[in-house]
């Protein structure tokens, strides 16, 4: 499946645990995008420009074309 995430396109591969017809959700995409550090920041995400709070990740089904945002809070002045 393609999705954009932060605006490039990326492909989701189906890993051992999951079937074709099963439906993605948001947590399997991160998983795949993000490296083991990402994953242990802080972020916020949003799935065609709604958020999509941290406890919906893994209910929040993706399908073909959809875009999602990964946002990492910056510090600074």
């Amino acid at each position: 499946m393609n999705v954009f995430i932060n605006g490039k396109s990326f492909t989701l591969v189906i890993n051992d645990t999951k079937s074709e017809t099963d439906d993605f959700v948001i947590a399997q995409a991160l998983e795949q995008f993000l490296n083991e550090y990402q994953q242990q920041t802080t972020f916020a995400v949003a799935l065609n420009s709604d958020f999509v709070g941290r406890g919906d990740y893994a209910q929040t089904p993706i399908k073909e074309g959809d875009s999602i945002d990964v946002l990492f809070p910056i510090q600074g002045g």
